[in-house]
């Protein structure tokens, strides 16, 4: 966004030498972002490994349920996903209450 010399002397603007302040905002703005995807690209990391883990473990596990039912193996990995609808209320409505108590 600097005005050097070489840019006075000349008659066109070249885009790729000079740019606008709305332009340079812009890209402090995405370089802003660089740690949200970081962290973002670690969870899916995580995520990615325990259906992976899950499937490989349903595989080798006995998951028969009476004499007449077997659990297919993929459908362990529905386990994270119910278990955080079932703890995150409770975390919101018992243990954060109880721990602001004590502390």
């Amino acid at each position: 966004m600097i005005i050097d010399n070489e840019d006075c002397l000349s008659n066109t603007k070249d885009p790729w030498r000079l740019c606008s302040l709305n332009q340079v905002e812009e890209v402090k703005l995405v370089l802003h972002l660089i740690p949200i995807w970081l962290t973002c690209l670690m969870f899916s990391t995580v995520l990615t490994q325990f259906s992976t883990f899950f499937t490989k473990q349903g595989s080798t596990m006995l998951r028969s349920i009476g004499p007449n039912f077997q659990v297919p193996p993929a459908s362990l990995q529905c386990i994270v996903g119910l278990e955080t609808l079932i703890l995150v209320p409770f975390y919101d409505q018992v243990f954060d209450p109880m721990t602001r108590k004590i502390t």
